[in-house]
């Protein structure tokens, strides 16, 4: 779970100014578990991207059936940031009705990388291709090209025409790439990043004129930028937060605020300021959004949350300080 130091981008209405960056100071030297766990949190900068076909508008199935069929795909990733452990994996099903010759292959950016034969009157051509990383692109896409090929016994005037043989591409087709956020540059680099359904933060439910106004236009923009906001008021006492797949550092586990998050519920009631301290510093979206309009509201709620966790490291000054 990146950690809110290292990935938020803060809108302060027309009261400030759009900013990148976190809400955090820089940790002193660790010298106990619970400073050691807040410097690694800190220094946590890997964002983990994922979205399907379906979240690029593609909503049904895309069917190939020719005797050559082509298809490709633009997959958009951040230009000039260099990608980690970035897949596709493909979701599709065949079905045979004639006899001859059928093959599928896989391509990314013009580059084979899965070629097979299909034999069985029906089947899944589910595969999970590797996409080379390491190397920022010029490009503000990843290609994905499918080419399914019929070579059956029989044509009619050697006419083009749909075949009985059928590849059947889902739009849950995936792509999931990592990247370091300490790579951004610039205001447009950290938008290009934003996940399919950002979350939108806000103060409350009731907000001001002025902040209700920026979420509106952040919300537009968003939704023009082909992203599924989702507005989120900040986290109270008694809101029910999803902790499903959170990790909370061992050094922070035995802390009050940290220790209800990390009971292993996947549904959990907050029980005080405290706890919401504690999802800001694991960098919960719950707690941190996506984009966050960063009024006063917002600012006074976040520092009374942080405030309230501090008191829980009143015994260790290492952590305290952090």
């Amino acid at each position: 779970m990146p950690s809110l130091f290292s990935r938020r981008i803060a809108l302060l209405a027309p009261t400030a100014l759009l900013a990148l960056g976190g809400l955090g100071t820089s940790f002193l030297a660790h010298a106990s578990p619970a400073s050691d766990a807040l410097q690694r949190l800190q220094g946590e900068t890997w964002v983990n991207r994922s979205f399907a076909l379906s979240d690029l508008g593609i909503g049904d199935t895309v069917l190939l059936n020719g005797f050559d069929s082509r298809q490709e795909f633009y997959l958009p990733v951040p230009r000039g940031l260099a990608l980690a452990e970035a897949s596709i994996d493909f979701s599709g099903r065949y079905h045979k009705a004639e006899g001859g010759s059928t093959s599928m292959l896989l391509t990314v950016n013009g580059r084979p990388v899965q070629a097979r034969r299909i034999e069985a009157a029906e089947g899944d051509a589910s595969q999970s291709l590797k996409v080379d990383t390491g190397v920022a692109r010029s490009a503000n896409f990843v290609r994905l090209g499918v080419q399914w090929s019929n070579n059956v016994a029989r044509r009619v005037c050697e006419l083009e025409r749909s075949t009985g043989n059928v590849l059947a591409i889902s739009p849950e087709t995936r792509f999931n790439y990592r990247f370091n956020s300490g790579a951004l540059t610039s205001l447009a680099d950290a938008w290009a990043t934003l996940p399919a359904r950002p979350v939108l933060l806000v103060a409350s439910r009731n907000l001001s004129k002025t902040s209700y106004d920026s979420a509106w236009r952040l919300g537009v923009a968003l939704e023009q930028a082909n992203r599924r906001v989702q507005i989120q008021a900040f986290p109270v006492a008694g809101d029910i937060v999803d902790t499903s797949g959170w990790q909370v550092p061992a050094g922070l586990a035995a802390l009050p605020a940290f220790a209800g998050l990390a009971s292993g519920n996947a549904r959990y009631e907050l029980k005080n300021e405290a706890e919401v301290g504690a999802l800001l510093v694991l960098g919960a979206t719950a707690a941190s959004g996506d984009v966050l309009v960063a009024d006063a509201a917002l600012r006074q709620q976040i520092a009374k949350a942080l405030e309230a966790l501090a008191v829980q490291f009143a015994g260790d000054a290492d952590a305290a300080r952090a």
